[in-house]
Formats: structure tokens, C-alpha cells, sequence
């Protein structure tokens, strides 16, 4: 899988979270132009995926913080 198979609602996403990596679910759909909903819906489907990564932290309630994974990182570089 690699960049050219993803949905642009899905690219939107990945960019976002590459650009903020930790973040949560208000501020990447904000950046991804979503709301809070559809964005977490999306980043469901991307976690299923195995694209991005969400963890709770000690700190932030309930708040999932997101982060792209190693799969997504070497299908962005050509990789498999």
C-alpha cells in the first residue's frame, strides 16, 4: 500500500497527523478540515489499516493521541 492508494479524505489525515504527531482528535480534524466525528471514524479505519497508531496518556483524560506507524512511513518511501 502506498500513498496512491489511499482515499484523499484518508491522505488529508496522514498528512495531518505526520504534521502533528501526539495530537488529538479536535486539533488533526480541524487540520484535516473534518469535523470531530468523521475525523475519528477515519482514523478508525487507518488504525484498522495499521497505518496510524492512537494511545491514551496519563494526563489527557480521554484524549487519544495519534501517530503514523512504521507501515505507513515505509509505503510514504516506496517501500512495500
Amino acid at each position: 500500500m502506498g500513498p496512491d492508494s489511499v482515499s484523499v479524505s484518508s491522505w488529508d489525515a496522514l498528512r495531518a497527523i505526520g504534521r502533528r504527531p501526539g495530537a488529538g482528535a479536535r486539533e488533526l480534524a480541524a487540520s484535516a478540515f473534518r469535523s470531530e466525528q468523521a475525523f475519528g471514524t477515519l482514523a478508525g479505519r487507518l488504525v484498522a489499516q495499521g497505518l496510524v497508531d492512537t494511545d491514551r496518556r496519563p494526563g489527557h483524560g480521554r484524549r487519544f493521541e495519534h501517530h503514523l506507524t512504521q507501515n505507513w512511513r515505509a509505503a510514504a518511501e516506496g517501500g512495500s
